[in-house]
């Protein structure tokens, strides 16, 4: 191989590297504004059966986690020093509550609210194979506690769950999948600035609003 040979495949080579490097870093940027819905099977240990649909918004430092044909819903916001602030909506009444970091009960991880699984629990997951490229990479991976197996499919570019299956004793007793999903979306910019016309109300603020028939319920 000649010097012109091997600079022409060096030049090929540094091309397809960078090319990889675009998709990747396109996915990042496309990822944070999504739009995306889930079917979840759940069943009860009396064996009842239920289906919800979740739909799931991302928009930069925010995300809305809403139960479809529901009028309530629930909107995350990460601000810049690393604290959750949480809205709860009502769309039929065009309403917001709004609670402050120090109001809020139960879960503080991010990662969960933004990508509906908990980064710790992913990093403990076996890769079982990897496919695909760029935004369409999915993994595989499995994870095995003593009475518990979870099944995952995971877009990793995306931070989103593809397929999500929970077992035990051989039964699957959750079991979550992508319906659809859309990115640089419309639909969730759209979401967030309907929410802005809203009617909003500090938490803290609601006993001072005793004649609102809205808090009354």
């Amino acid at each position: 191989m000649n010097i012109n040979q091997y600079l022409a495949l060096l030049f090929c080579w540094l091309f397809m590297l960078n090319a990889k490097a675009d998709d990747a870093n396109s996915c990042q940027l496309e990822q944070q504004h999504v739009f995306a819905q889930y079917d979840i099977n759940d069943v009860t240990k009396q064996g009842n059966k239920t289906l919800q649909q979740l739909n799931l918004y991302r928009l930069d430092n925010q995300v809305i986690h809403q139960y479809e044909h529901n009028n309530i819903g629930l909107w995350w916001t990460k601000t810049s020093h690393n604290r959750l602030m949480l809205n709860r909506f009502f769309d039929h009444e065009k309403r917001v509550i709004e609670y402050q970091a120090d109001e809020i009960t139960g879960s503080f991880d991010w990662h969960t609210k933004y990508q509906l699984i908990n980064e710790e629990f992913l990093t403990k997951m076996k890769l079982v194979k990897s496919t695909g490229e760029a935004c369409n990479t999915e993994q595989v991976l499995t994870y095995q506690s003593a009475e518990t197996t979870y099944q995952l499919v995971w877009l990793p570019n995306l931070k989103l769950i593809k397929s999500l299956k929970v077992s035990q004793a051989e039964q699957i007793i959750s079991q979550w999948s992508l319906v659809k999903y859309s990115l640089a979306s419309d639909k969730a910019k759209e979401k967030f600035t309907q929410l802005l016309d809203y009617k909003s109300t500090d938490y803290a603020d609601i006993g001072d609003n005793e004649n609102d028939t809205f808090y009354r319920r």
